[in-house]
């Protein structure tokens, strides 16, 4: 396949990966808890040179989580996320 198609396909060299996220507080927060917890979340992914995209609930959430601009998220950015949320 051509460079200009494997680029307008993200194929190849041109591929950007992403992972899902869900998560679920053990306890119920209170609405400046949650707020907090959800901005040391994103300062978190954004520190990495990521972005997450999705919605949450009070006590749970999910969304995708991706490079910043072109490029793929890796298995680490994976396990960096998962043993935040884990300590959290």
């Amino acid at each position: 396949m051509k460079r200009r198609l494997r680029k307008k396909r993200f194929l190849g060299e041109f591929r950007e990966d992403c992972f899902a996220v869900r998560f679920r507080t053990k306890t119920p927060m209170s609405d400046q808890d949650h707020e907090e917890f959800l901005n040391r979340f994103i300062q978190m992914i954004e520190s990495a040179g990521l972005q997450f995209g999705g919605g949450n609930g009070d006590s749970e959430g999910s969304g995708v989580v991706e490079f910043y601009g072109l490029g793929t998220a890796t298995d680490e950015h994976r396990q960096v996320d998962l043993a935040w949320l884990s300590q959290q």
